[in-house]
């Protein structure tokens, strides 16, 4: 994904660099800021459904959970 206008394409390239670390840290981690809202702060970012999904981390299984326990429901 890129975006096409040049500055906010500049801003988030530097954000992902060691001299970016203080904005990035400001604006992203101490703001909780979510993928939504970073999409929505640099509009001209174009991505897919596809490459979001590629952000999620996959879900695990679950292999045991207080449902499937014999001593709550002997």
């Amino acid at each position: 994904a890129a975006a096409t206008d040049s500055e906010e394409g500049d801003r988030l390239q530097n954000m992902g660099t060691k001299a970016g670390k203080e904005e990035f840290e400001s604006y992203i981690v101490q703001r909780h800021t979510t993928v939504l809202e970073l999409l929505q702060a640099f509009s001209s970012v174009n991505v897919t459904l596809g490459q979001l999904l590629e952000l999620l981390p996959r879900l695990q299984p679950r292999y045991y959970s207080i449902s499937s326990s014999s001593a709550m429901y002997p």
